[in-house]
């Protein structure tokens, strides 16, 4: 399952806040950003990775297998 979330609903100004948007409740949010792509990467959130996309006016996450 993809879960989209548009930077206009972002509750901060950073990228934790846009995370943390997506995951209501998230108690422990990390990043790993994969060197050369500035637009995607891995989030952990609660221990749960998924991976992330994005794509200018929204992000993508969808869970890492």
């Amino acid at each position: 399952m993809i879960k989209r979330v548009m930077k206009s609903d972002n509750i901060g100004n950073t990228f934790n806040g846009l995370v943390a948007t997506a995951f209501p409740g998230a108690k422990n949010i990390s990043f790993e950003i994969i060197p050369g792509f500035s637009n995607c990467g891995t989030a952990y959130v609660d221990g749960v990775a998924y991976d992330y996309v994005d794509y200018g006016d929204y992000v993508n996450f969808v869970r890492a297998k």
